[in-house]
């Protein structure tokens, strides 16, 4: 702590900062990217994940033949046919 003695209190924070932000860059430098690929769905579909929001992504294409992004929304399981 003999190091710490001579420094002004404003030369701690500066380390610290200093500190925390190459963290933030280091984190932000190996986080995945918004939207990850998470495989093939049904042979045809890209899927990605939106990982700000959490909401799944399809392409499929619409009546004029051009691809459009539709959001995944799965189906609800009705429980009363699960039941024995």
């Amino acid at each position: 702590m003999w190091i710490f003695a001579k420094l002004n209190l404003w030369e701690v924070l500066l380390v610290v900062a200093i500190c925390l932000l190459g963290a933030m860059v280091y984190e932000t430098h190996n986080a995945p990217g918004r939207y990850v690929y998470t495989g093939l769905e049904s042979g045809h579909y890209e899927l990605y994940l939106d990982t700000a929001t959490g909401i799944q992504w399809y392409q499929r294409k619409d009546s004029t033949g051009k691809w459009v992004w539709v959001k995944w929304i799965r189906s609800i399981p009705n429980r009363s046919h699960s039941l024995d």
